[in-house]
């Protein structure tokens, strides 16, 4: 019963403004053709390193308002911007059909254990990973380290997103090709106008927000206070309350983030846009009772040191305590 009203709580808030909608989508498009606009007609290195991960940050924001766009929480029945929207998906190396096919399913078995989906990261018992041979033990701490993150670029965007699924599938993910000939022909066409606009409009944003997006694909389902389940324990409010975090973030964050930080309750009903999400949590009690992460360095750092999930604890450990404490347990 408290499930189904929790569920209840949040239609209200599914309604949309469309010209909010268009609002808050050309007015950062419009922030991003004037920074390319600035960094074309600027010398000075700084102030193009500047406006670069400025740009980056724009194209984050933007990259949120496309992740609303294909949960059919904003502007679902507009021809104009499904066109806008596939552009944007196929130059920034995340197609809209791969991008649904792998987040819908994301959404719905989120923090099983048997499930690890693409741009998600893999999680494993300390059991699990003791059981595992060195070289199995490489990759999967490989694919949790911060350099990973870091090179979200390539890691997440291109790898995951684009060739893995076009190699597992290709006649079902062929979009993964077309978009990674579409990010390297713009590569290749803005390099023979000019190295300086291809640096500055293009790799450094677009590895900004790769990198951006990479941390926070982490951090919302990898903190200290995360939840797991066996699937037989599973449930779906659970898993969106206490295996989404809420990231608390200044209103400089916030903008830039378009509310991603407001992952639980994103989680619990997609539907929802991104600008309604801060007045479902403000009116509603219930959503505040939920762990909580921030961006603040210490945190980031906790949260990046997670690497297993301890059974006895039923928490995420780190790599020292997994070999310092569990195996003198065992």
């Amino acid at each position: 019963m408290k499930d189904q009203n929790l569920l209840k709580i949040t239609k209200k808030y599914c309604q949309e403004i469309p010209l909010r909608s268009w609002w808050e989508l050309l007015f950062t498009i419009a922030l991003i053709a004037f920074s390319v606009f600035l960094i074309i007609h600027i010398s000075s290195s700084c102030m193009l390193l500047i406006l670069s991960i400025t740009q980056g940050l724009l194209l984050v924001r933007l990259f949120t308002i496309y992740h609303d766009y294909n949960h059919k929480s904003i502007l679902s029945k507009s021809i104009l911007a499904d066109i806008l929207m596939n552009i944007f998906g196929m130059i920034c190396l995340c197609p809209k059909n791969l991008w649904n096919f792998y987040h819908d399913y994301h959404h719905k078995n989120n923090s099983k254990f048997s499930q690890i989906v693409f741009g998600s990261f893999p999680i494993i018992t300390c059991e699990q990973f003791e059981a595992l041979n060195r070289s199995q033990k490489k990759r999967y701490l490989i694919a949790r380290h911060p350099v990973t993150i870091l090179f979200s670029y390539v890691t997440i965007f291109m790898i995951s997103f684009c060739i893995r699924p076009c190699i597992k599938n290709p006649k079902q993910h062929w979009s993964g090709v077309v978009a990674i000939l579409c990010h390297f022909t713009c590569i290749l066409l803005i390099g023979l106008a000019s190295v300086k606009i291809l640096l500055f409009v293009f790799i450094i944003p677009v590895f900004t927000m790769c990198l951006i997006a990479g941390y926070f694909f982490y951090v919302q389902h990898n903190f200290p206070s995360i939840k797991l389940y066996e699937d037989m324990k599973w449930n779906y409010v659970d898993a969106s309350l206490f295996s989404s975090s809420y990231i608390q973030m200044n209103g400089i964050w916030k903008w830039i983030s378009a509310n991603i930080g407001y992952h639980h309750i994103h989680h619990l009903n997609s539907k929802i846009p991104f600008y309604n999400l801060p007045t479902v949590m403000k009116e509603n009690i219930e959503f505040c009772q939920t762990e909580s992460t921030t961006l603040k360095i210490k945190d980031i750092r906790a949260c990046l040191l997670l690497k297993l999930w301890d059974s006895r604890s039923e928490g995420m450990v780190t790599l020292r305590y997994f070999k310092e404490k569990y195996k003198k347990l065992s």
